[in-house]
């Protein structure tokens, strides 16, 4: 075989690890022991708060969102779990045993405003996303949003560069999709490693909020004293994919079509 064939099959057989199928992501906690699991519905009372942002183009702000999980998922199926507690205010309800928490922070730029309506660029950020076994998170008025930051993390991540699209700042509500890429997966509670994850929802503001209470300040700390200008109500969805792991046989092939590149090479020179 020339060099040529034997580096198209070392590609092919690349291809072909890639290919691979991802298998289904399970997820423990005290209700649940390896249930098939890809999704996450959190409350619809959630809240987002922006630092720095001025409705100008050319302005860079970051974007903060923190919510509770009211459910878990797969695809349209609620999983059973009486334990979640989905009511953030401050301790567990009873029979109550654990709660998921989420915490984003996005950096943005505003591209462009017509009228009261601006268009932004996600330009990165960092999220993560909690399981608590001694819920505690509290996002009632006046709590000043605290208990989103601890227990132990679930699985985290990065927000890559992306559109941010649009927003109405006189008060409407505006939907978003982000993409995000996950690079830690706790193995106690999610096998096996997550790969990457879209969150959907609303951002709504004003005359739009529905059912939300300002909690006046998130980890303990004001809006004033965080420099936070513009606060919201936030509803999200989470739905994750699973790292796709080569199988043996493919690695073993890859392996030896490598191993027959090299010595091809050997020979030729």
């Amino acid at each position: 075989m020339n060099r040529l064939k034997v580096a198209l099959a070392a590609l092919a057989l690349g291809g072909a690890v890639a290919a691979a199928p991802a298998s289904a992501i399970t997820i423990t906690n005290n209700d649940l022991a390896g249930a098939t699991w890809n999704g996450i519905d959190w409350d619809s009372a959630g809240t987002s708060f922006t630092q720095g942002f001025i409705p100008a183009a050319g302005n860079n702000f970051s974007l903060s969102y923190f919510a509770w999980a009211t459910a878990l998922k797969n695809g349209f199926t609620t999983l059973n779990t009486p334990g979640l507690d989905n009511n953030a205010n401050g301790s567990a309800d009873p029979g109550k045993t654990y709660e998921y928490t989420v915490y984003a922070q996005l950096n943005e730029t505003v591209t462009s405003c017509t009228g009261t309506t601006c268009s932004f660029a996600i330009t990165g950020g960092t999220f993560a996303v909690y399981y608590d076994t001694s819920p505690d998170a509290n996002s009632s008025s006046g709590s000043l949003g605290t208990g989103f930051t601890d227990g132990v993390v679930a699985f985290s991540g990065i927000i890559p560069a992306q559109s941010g699209g649009s927003f109405d700042t006189a008060g409407a509500i505006n939907a978003f999709t982000i993409q995000t890429l996950i690079n830690f997966t706790n193995p106690a509670y999610i096998q096996p490693n997550l790969d990457q994850g879209t969150t959907s929802g609303t951002l709504q503001l004003g005359v739009s909020n529905t059912g939300w209470q300002n909690p006046g300040g998130f980890g303990g700390t004001t809006w004033a004293g965080l420099g936070s200008t513009v606060q919201l109500q936030a509803d999200g969805n989470t739905i994750v994919t699973p790292a796709r792991v080569p199988e043996p046989g493919t690695i073993l092939l890859l392996g030896m079509g490598l191993v027959g590149l090299a010595l091809q090479r050997r020979k030729s020179s």
